[in-house]
């Protein structure tokens, strides 16, 4: 029996849909790592350099650039899941912020215009990217409200992290099944969990979060295994390991003081998802 062609007069099977949203959020990751030069204290204006004429050493002080937003004692920073923790400080953090904010908007409303283009569920996605978004800027508020959270140690914030995916897991698959009672008290969760434990990486988990979004309404046993990995490297490049597994390799890819390696973090994540988006595309889809 020949396959019923969807609304646009293409069958249902053929390729994986899941390529496209992979291969764009790999590319606007590659795209977002120009916004990551570091800053330096040469020719700022927030900042004064000095040079010791008895040593010829040179120091320099002042406030660094921030987006931070005191509300009396209190201060919060919308953009430090993305911009804290990096190897450098960046030169304009937020530009970086909006760079990020654009490229998420980009990749979900890609990502929704192709799947119902093919007819596809698109399911919450665009749920998913608003409470995602969300949790991360409560992050940002825990943090402000308890001031400069206590160093829990590698391990327990391993720990934490470990628990943020089973969380944020738990709540895209069973959101359907959920109260909003519920679902606003797993937010609530992993806001925390991510006040304690995330650094750098927030776009990234966001970006996994939406691809599991997919993968519940419909998606391959090869987007589950894109998922897997992507996570897995982001788990690297939040506890500061993607540096090392550079340097063994024996891959000094580019200076300390560039913006390619203050964004390596993106490097591996973007990886993944233009090798599964290409494998996506050029196999045929399997259901399951």
């Amino acid at each position: 029996m020949p396959e019923r062609p969807g609304p646009t007069g293409r069958p249902r099977g053929g390729r994986n849909p899941a390529w496209l949203p992979q291969i764009a959020f790999g590319v606007l990751l590659l795209a977002l790592i120009p916004f990551h030069d570091p800053f330096g204290w040469s020719g700022a204006s927030t900042g004064t350099c000095t040079t010791d004429p008895a040593t010829g050493t040179t120091g320099c002080g002042g406030t660094l650039p921030s987006t931070r937003v005191d509300f009396g004692p209190v201060g919060v920073d919308p953009f430090d899941t993305v911009a804290d923790g990096l190897f450098q400080q960046v030169a304009h953090p937020l530009v970086l912020g909006m760079a990020w904010l654009v490229a998420i908007a980009v990749g979900v409303l890609a990502t929704r215009w192709w799947y119902r283009r093919g007819g596809h569920p698109t399911g919450p996605l665009v749920a998913v990217s608003v409470v995602g978004s969300g949790t991360l800027v409560l992050a940002s508020v825990i943090r402000g409200l308890t001031g400069t959270l206590p160093d829990l140690g590698a391990w327990p914030e391993r720990f934490a992290l470990v628990a943020l995916v089973a969380v944020a897991a738990f709540a895209v698959v069973r959101s359907s099944a959920l109260s909003r009672g519920a679902l606003g008290g797993l937010v609530a969760l992993a806001a925390g969990l991510a006040a304690v434990a995330v650094h750098k990486t927030g776009g990234l988990w966001l970006i996994a979060v939406l691809l599991l979004a997919l993968a519940v309404t419909g998606g391959s046993k090869g987007l589950k295994v894109v998922i897997a990995s992507f996570t897995g490297v982001v788990l690297l490049a939040n506890v500061n390991h993607v540096g090392r597994v550079f340097h063994h390799l024996g891959w000094d890819f580019a200076p300390p003081d560039s913006a390619l390696f203050n964004g390596k973090d993106l490097l591996l994540p973007a990886a993944v998802l233009l090798i599964g988006g290409v494998v996506c595309l050029i196999a045929p889809r399997s259901n399951g």
